[in-house]
């Protein structure tokens, strides 16, 4: 079975978003793996998210999350303005291999000291890294996970860096994936 896949890039409104904007000098707070419907439009996600980061009288947002699949759009405020990109017909990505990553780390926590304390992350090789994800190292690594290659070769998304410092607007950036389509949050 084909499934069409999109990474989403996430411009939010709220001050959490603001700061990761910020803090990553790019217009992108947000990513997440997109399932399209057969008609090419946003069905389902895997995102690591928040659950709390919407709630405006959340004083401790950063304690709850987790990666999950969801209805697309559901976690964010309406009128969010998303940017779809796609794999190119050169790229190939092991989509069954994808979705296991997706399934294996299902509901473990999110990281929020991650996304604002890069320079104390945990590396690769800590038990640690894999317990926690936020949402552009976690489509850093299913990308990975799912053995994306170009033209045979295999690929590194972000040239390079290294999954605890990639941002949204790494993801969003990168020299593989082609526009798709922007949409806002209805």
């Amino acid at each position: 079975m084909k499934i069409d896949l999109a990474i989403a890039g996430y411009r939010g409104t709220g001050l959490d978003s603001r700061v990761i904007e910020v803090r990553s000098l790019s217009p992108y707070s947000h990513v997440s793996f997109v399932l399209l419907d057969r008609n090419g439009n946003p069905d389902m996600e895997w995102e690591a998210w928040s659950e709390n980061a919407n709630k405006k009288n959340s004083l401790f947002f950063w304690r709850n999350g987790s990666v999950q699949f969801v209805k697309f759009g559901r976690n964010h405020a309406k009128g969010t303005r998303v940017d779809l990109i796609i794999f190119p017909d050169y790229a190939t990505l092991d989509v069954d291999k994808l979705l296991a990553f997706c399934n294996e780390h299902s509901g473990e926590p999110y990281d929020w000291e991650g996304v604002f304390m890069v320079p104390f992350q945990h590396k690769e090789t800590d038990k640690e890294f894999w317990r926690k994800w936020f949402c552009s190292k976690f489509v850093f690594m299913g990308c990975r996970a799912g053995e994306l290659a170009c033209s045979g070769m295999r690929v590194n998304l972000v040239n390079g860096k290294r999954p605890e410092k990639v941002t949204p607007g790494d993801i969003m950036h990168n020299a593989i994936m082609l526009p798709y389509k922007t949409i806002r949050r209805s």
